[in-house]
């Protein structure tokens, strides 16, 4: 009974091993299959966050591109419109040009067509005049050459009083008059008909005369850019029309460089006239 008793004992103990062995390998099971779902449940919760991060960009990239689409939508729109801008101010200067160039030669006409006015029926430089009335507007400029157009052909002492009287003339120029009567008396008016030098003398020599004429000048104050010195005379002698003439000669050139040298003084001489 002793070896059955024995061997009663020995299976006993392996039994308890068997038990203790596969208990332990169960928990090892269940600790694998443990870290095996927490494992399944991490990646599942990593692929859920990617899904949602995905969609998460997905829905921003489409917003982004509708709004990139909109804004795209309108750029194409603003640019259609500076197009459109740019054509009509390309087409508005091209018309300007135009305009500008037809104006331009209008212009060139005008001062050419007073140019020779001026030196046919006054007899000083056609540049004179043209530099003085160079800022005039065109409607002034227009209206200046009408006025010499019509003043062809009328008597000197005519000219002298229509000169005067020409407004376009007057903003750019001032006329002096100096007239030699039959009786060899010089009448001479200086400066605008407002404030106007007028007085009548005889003429002894040249000198003095132009010293007259100097001094008037000086007393009547800065005259405008262009100064025109008509001439006209009627049956005075010759010695006297001499001494007159020589002696506006001197004044020009003694007043040459009065007020900055900045004005023009030209005389003309008219011709004959029995009143001034």
């Amino acid at each position: 009974m002793a070896p059955r008793r024995r061997m009663m004992l020995q299976l006993t103990s392996l039994v308890d091993l068997l038990f203790i062995v596969m208990f332990l390998q169960y928990m090892e099971l269940q600790d694998a299959s443990a870290q095996q779902v927490a494992a399944e449940s991490a990646r599942a919760k990593l692929a859920e966050t990617a899904r949602l991060d995905a969609t998460r960009l997905k829905e921003s990239a489409l917003a982004n591109t509708e709004d990139m689409n909109r804004r795209l939508q309108v750029l194409e729109s603003e640019n259609k419109s500076l197009q459109d801008k740019l054509t009509d101010a390309n087409t508005r200067l091209a018309v300007t040009q135009v305009e500008q160039q037809a104006e331009e030669k209008r212009a060139a006409a005008d001062m050419r067509a007073i140019g020779a006015a001026v030196k046919d029926m006054i007899g000083i430089p056609p540049d004179a005049l043209l530099a003085a009335i160079g800022p005039a507007p065109d409607a002034e400029r227009v209206k200046l050459r009408e006025r010499f157009d019509e003043l062809r052909g009328k008597s000197p002492g005519q000219l002298v009083q229509h000169l005067r009287e020409t407004s376009e003339l007057k903003k750019y120029s001032e006329v002096w008059e100096v007239h030699i009567a039959s009786d060899n008396s010089v009448s001479l008016k200086i400066g605008p008909a407002e404030r106007q030098t007028n007085e009548r003398l005889f003429v002894r020599s040249a000198d003095e005369f132009a010293n007259r004429v100097v001094a008037a000048a000086k007393d009547h104050g800065e005259p405008k850019s262009l100064v025109i010195v008509c001439l006209t005379w009627a049956d005075a002698d010759l010695r006297t029309r001499e001494q007159v003439v020589n002696g506006l000669k001197f004044a020009v050139t003694a007043l040459k460089p009065e007020w900055g040298g900045t004005k023009r003084i030209e005389l003309a001489r008219l011709g004959y006239s029995e009143t001034p």
